[in-house]
């Protein structure tokens, strides 16, 4: 890959690669519809569980992790960062589909991983891997070539990302990244150019320093490109600042700021209430400042800059999360790891920005990270810098 640094190295690799607490709303805006689990409903069928883990060793803190199909058979599988001595390196799981992974590879990286994500940045319909690391500061990337071949090279960065995103930022048909500077002061683009190469473009500040977990994409203003969501901590208020996207992968603008209580936490972008609205959901330490219980503080987009909110106790305090189909039935629902890496919680979603019960499960030595491997039978996966394990649950039904 070029860059002004030249430090690229091509390679061809072949790789095979509860305690539970009721959902009480706390905060009462009205939402588009009546939502059971705000108004008492208690019909609602039980919701998905956790079964006992199935542990796996990686040698060293999973720094991050992404889902990326690996071996080319159509099922996505875990590509994980895996900080070691000396180094790092990214560790692979195939996943057949039905919940069984089988650890493939490991692919030394001479310097500590950070983050890493998956996308196609050569636009040949294979799922590549990018990986970012620090000292000093570079990206490298694999480019998939099918059935587990990857073509491996590094470009130097300004700084160490300490998250990335995959997403297209510039309004053309290529992947882009969106990086985190490792302090959570700014944010930059790497820009693709669809044959695998990626560029820095300019370095955007963010209105509050964010940990990785509590920044997302959403298109805000719906003017299909997309918008900078951002949660922090200002004084004793968390507060979700919307930052406007101008399509070239810069952020500036702040559309609003919305406080949604106090301690922020993690925020995340997804279609909640069965639209296409870009939703947001917030978790945070409580409802206001001296607020004891986490809150789930949901903001359904109803048109342009235009949310309503509702929020609900959860089990907390709460590290990272995702939103995923547990149970299959077409709805969302809310995975998240405890701060304190000892409980995976799982609080359904009704498909209308609304959520159930939640259903808690703990296990010994769990990492603050958490994704889930759809399928036939989705796996919820437990990782972190605080645990040297993979964690692997099973989705059972509830009993009522």
């Amino acid at each position: 890959m070029s860059a002004p640094r030249s430090v690229s190295r091509v390679l061809g690799l072949g790789l095979l690669l509860c305690d539970l607490l009721a959902c009480a709303p706390t905060i009462r805006t009205p939402l588009k519809q009546a939502l059971p689990s705000v108004t008492g409903d208690n019909t609602v069928a039980p919701g998905p569980c956790l079964g006992e883990p199935a542990r796996i060793d990686l040698g060293g803190p999973a720094v991050s992790g992404a889902l990326a199909d690996l071996d080319g058979d159509g099922v996505k599988d875990l590509a994980l960062a895996v900080a070691g001595p000396g180094g790092g390196a990214a560790v692979f799981f195939l996943h057949d589909g039905q919940g069984g992974l089988k650890q493939s590879m490991r692919v030394p990286i001479p310097q500590t991983p950070t983050a890493i994500a998956a996308g196609d940045f050569n636009n040949d319909g294979l799922d590549d891997l990018v990986i970012g690391a620090d000292d000093p500061p570079a990206l490298h990337v694999l480019l998939a070539r099918g059935r587990g071949e990857f073509i491996a090279g590094a470009t130097p960065l300004h700084s160490t990302p300490a998250a990335l995103w995959v997403a297209r930022l510039d309004g053309n048909d290529t992947a882009d990244l969106l990086a985190l500077d490792e302090g959570g002061k700014a944010v930059r683009a790497l820009l693709g150019d669809g044959h695998g190469e990626l560029t820095e473009g300019k370095r955007s500040g963010l209105p509050t320093a964010a940990q990785p977990a509590a920044l997302t994409l959403v298109d805000a203003d719906r003017d299909q490109i997309l918008d900078l969501a951002v949660l922090g901590d200002s004084r004793r208020d968390a507060a979700i600042t919307l930052v406007r996207g101008d399509g070239r992968g810069n952020f500036s603008q702040v559309l609003q700021r919305r406080v949604v209580g106090s301690g922020a936490r993690a925020l995340l972008g997804a279609p909640l209430a069965g639209d296409d609205g870009h939703d947001l959901v917030a978790l945070v330490d409580g409802a206001g400042p001296g607020a004891g219980s986490p809150v789930a503080a949901v903001l359904v987009n109803n048109g342009p800059v235009e949310y309503s909110a509702v929020g609900y106790f959860v089990p907390g305090p709460l590290g990272d999360a995702t939103l995923a189909d547990l149970d299959l039935d077409g709805d969302l629902d809310l995975v998240a790891a405890a701060a304190d890496g000892g409980a995976v919680h799982v609080v359904p979603g009704d498909g209308r920005g609304g959520f159930g019960p939640a259903q808690s499960r703990r296990a010994a030595g769990l990492g603050a990270s958490v994704v889930v491997l759809d399928g036939a039978r989705p796996t919820v996966l437990s990782f972190g810098p605080g645990s040297q394990q993979l964690h692997a649950f099973a989705v059972t039904r509830c009993s009522s």
